[in-house]
């Protein structure tokens, strides 16, 4: 019984740990612990939504990345604050997550779900600057063009949600592809 307990204690706090909290407060409590915060916009109607909140947003590899770098939250897009906030952030697809600085400016957003913890932390890192795309950016602007790059650059964009510069690179990379490597 014990180690039943232990579990599921563990279980419990892995998960991401959404905070009853107005945007305000969530952007004081971010400011005083050095943080950002995260938002998971949502409707009642969502399937994504829904499917996000039951089966990734509390795996313990998302809990575990997203508490120790946000203060987290839901908000219901269509209830209380969330309009508002839907409108200053331009929220009209769902789910989207917000990733926004203690002085409520906007850092970055994923919109859609993802089917894994593993891709989504993988996705929320790049959009909070954690991930090899910062370094990628600066390796693009300085002229790299190698196609092995532009296609892993390529894919980070895609994973970033960055649809208007993956359009650039992927029109520098079909010309660069042979005729046999391409696919549709």
């Amino acid at each position: 019984m014990l180690f039943v307990c232990v579990v599921m204690g563990g279980m419990v706090f892995a998960q991401t740990n959404f905070q009853q909290l107005s945007f305000r407060e969530a952007l004081e409590k971010a400011k005083a612990d050095g943080k950002m915060v995260f938002v998971d916009c949502y409707t009642t109607w969502c399937g994504p939504c829904k499917m996000m909140a039951d089966e990734v947003l509390p795996l313990a590899e998302v809990g575990e990345y997203l508490n120790a770098r946000f203060v987290c939250l839901q908000i219901d897009m269509e209830r209380g604050e969330g309009p508002e906030l839907a409108r200053k952030y331009a929220v009209d697809t769902y789910p989207t997550f917000l990733l926004v600085n203690a002085d409520g400016s906007l850092k970055n957003r994923h919109v859609g779900a993802v089917f894994s913890g593993a891709d989504f932390v993988a996705r929320v890192k790049m959009l909070a600057g954690e991930s090899p795309t910062v370094r990628m950016d600066s390796l693009y602007a300085g002229g790299l063009r190698m196609t092995s790059f532009l296609v892993s650059y390529l894919q980070a964009l895609d994973a970033a949600g960055n649809t208007e510069q993956a359009q650039r690179v992927l029109a520098e990379l079909m010309p660069t592809l042979n005729e046999g490597a391409r696919t549709y």
